[in-house]
């Protein structure tokens, strides 16, 4: 390369942002036509829907534990404001404390 070369600004061999080159997709749509794909195509799906089918059970049990566990909170924390009432030793700070646990089990999850 001369001097006068190596000053010319180079042409970018990339395509320009807007100028996408096309895929041609018409031999893996082939391909998926065909029984070997076609059988590919379905275990996939099937995989798929036995995931999601996994995730909605675990989901599922997920969610009613921690209802159970919030209704079992609930349930202690009126017990203890009952049996601390009839003592007569329910003061502010227990109120507060205990308002601030069921407080706490019922705004976890509102933020998610």
């Amino acid at each position: 390369m001369t001097d006068e070369e190596s000053k010319l600004p180079t042409v970018p061999t990339e395509p320009v942002e807007g100028e996408e080159e096309e895929i041609d997709v018409s031999p893996f749509m082939d391909y998926l036509q065909s029984p070997q794909g076609h059988e590919i195509a379905s275990r996939l799906v099937g995989i798929i829907e036995e995931v999601k089918k996994v995730t909605l059970n675990k989901n599922f049990s997920h969610a009613k534990f921690n209802r159970w566990m919030e209704a079992g909170v609930i349930v202690v924390v009126i017990g203890s404001v009952v049996l601390l009432s009839i003592m007569d030793k329910l003061n502010p700070t227990v109120g507060m404390l205990l308002g601030s646990v069921v407080g706490y089990f019922f705004g976890r999850h509102k933020n998610a």
